[in-house]
């Protein structure tokens, strides 16, 4: 198990930090800015953070780690990520080794630790994915055969399952499932699993007071904007069954591979597909939809067909098993290079799976080397959205960083900026000199000193409301 391990986590740190990219700006924007921002000072904030629409869980969590790496701050966030998302992994392979059989649980702990999404999503700084990893946790601690749970693995899960949902408010029906499961596999001796939920669910509320004024202010303000007021609906909607063309366009004929495994391990365990089904339900009544937010769904899937294919490896030879599993992987790396970033349904765009390594792979890149120029004290995004870049997570400067869609803005502020991030089909009049470019990006240079600049982004980004916020569309 060690060496799958291990094994898993170098390949989810390795994609992460050897091809960077961003599935979708808030994983930047809602968690590792935030978490640059207490931890350096700097940071830019989006709507949420004004309005006060989030916890503070995980970006403090994250600022934490930011604060005591130093300089080495991506990394180490990356790495520590990578670990958490490991739980399936070490949870499905538990889950077979407890009949003694390890060859299938090597093979189940290979086929969820290889499936391509969660190796691109697991060091994703996203509440949903973060969200799925303790989910699968407390199943896997009610998932106990027939051996009735201890108070401790109860009292686990039931802190594990708040937690998940203090992350992701939308997963709660997955708590009320949780609690059936606990009230059925422990004899109905639920004490533990619900006093540590509710331990877990107070402080998540005082962290609110402390941090927003009130407690659980952040999960009333979300409610309110998404459900009374329907501001997701401004980002765009999909039908109910755009989840199911997502999943079938990202898995394609895979896809039935996947079923048919998740379909026999349910034979052994059903939960994880009850789980999955129940995301997959209250996430597609919702108009507002992008894939990232069934990550769970699909965390559980997957790990159902971990438990299939260990119900499988004992009856067939062992030589078929083993080539069986490499067929595995290789069906997820040929998915990984063929799925695009965006799916389109019915002419409404449903934000993809993100796998494509280079999306706003230049965003983040030119920032780092915006970063690294010296002197530097001012930063222009000319005809850049902030959203399509890495932000000070990216740049970690103590600078100034400023906005221009208007070529006069630019001529008026060149006094203030000695840098600037622009389309690489834009030509900057001197005194700038091209430094160099990433891809779709440039970077631009001028020597001389600075002013401070009209408008600092670190102060204000606009109308807060999503509407003033237009999103990529790919």
């Amino acid at each position: 198990m060690l060496v799958i391990a291990g094994c898993a986590v170098l390949v989810r740190i390795a994609v992460a930090l050897a091809f960077p990219n961003v599935a979708w700006p808030d994983e930047i924007f809602q968690t590792a800015e935030q978490a640059h921002r207490i931890a350096f000072g700097d940071g830019l904030v989006p709507w949420e953070f004004r309005e006060g629409a989030r916890s503070w869980l995980l970006p403090g969590v994250l600022a934490a780690i930011d604060r005591a790496s130093g300089p080495a701050y991506l990394p180490v966030t990356v790495t520590a990520l990578a670990a958490v998302s490991l739980i399936p992994v070490i949870a499905v392979f538990r889950a077979v080794v407890r009949r003694g059989a390890l060859l299938p649980a090597a093979i189940a702990a290979i086929v969820v630790a290889s499936w391509f999404e969660l190796v691109y999503y697991g060091p994703k700084a996203l509440n949903e994915v973060v969200a799925a990893h303790l989910l699968v946790g407390a199943l896997a601690l009610l998932a106990f055969d027939r051996t009735p749970a201890s108070r401790r693995q109860l009292a686990a899960a039931g802190a594990l399952a708040a937690l998940a949902i203090g992350l992701r408010i939308h997963l709660a029906p997955c708590g009320l499932v949780l609690l059936g499961l606990a009230w059925r596999r422990a004899d109905r001796r639920v004490a533990p699993f619900v006093i540590a939920g509710l331990v877990v669910v107070l402080g998540l509320g005082a962290l609110d007071w402390v941090t927003w004024g009130s407690p659980f202010a952040s999960y009333v303000t979300t409610i309110r904007f998404n459900l009374i007021e329907g501001r997701s609906q401004l980002f765009g909607t999909s039908p109910w069954w755009g989840y199911l063309a997502a999943l079938a366009r990202t898995w394609q004929l895979g896809g039935l591979v996947v079923l048919a495994l998740a379909l026999v391990g349910a034979r052994r365990d059903r939960w994880p597909l009850v789980l999955a089904a129940v995301i997959l339900v209250t996430h597609s009544v919702i108009g507002h939809k992008e894939y990232r937010f069934i990550v769970p769904a699909i965390v559980l899937v997957i790990y159902s067909a971990g438990l299939g294919a260990a119900e499988l490896v004992p009856r067939v030879r062992r030589s078929v098993a083993v080539l069986c599993t490499v067929a595995w992987c290789a069906l997820s790396f040929g998915l990984a290079l063929r799925v695009d970033t965006s799916m389109t349904t019915l002419g409404v765009q449903l934000t993809g799976s993100g796998w494509q390594l280079d999306h706003q792979r230049d965003g983040l890149v030119i920032m780092r080397r915006a970063g690294a120029l010296e002197p530097l004290c001012g930063l222009g995004l000319v005809e850049v959205p902030w959203y399509l870049t890495g932000g000070y997570t990216w740049f970690d400067r103590h600078v100034p960083m400023e906005s221009i869609f208007d070529p006069g803005v630019l001529a008026r502020e060149t006094a203030a900026l000695d840098a600037l991030v622009a389309p690489a089909t834009i030509a900057i009049a001197p005194p700038y000199t091209r430094v160099g470019c990433e891809g779709q990006l440039c970077l631009w240079h001028r020597d001389g000193p600075c002013v401070a600049p009209a408008h600092d982004l670190r102060d204000a980004l606009g109308d807060p409301s999503p509407s003033s916020v237009v999103m990529p569309q790919r």
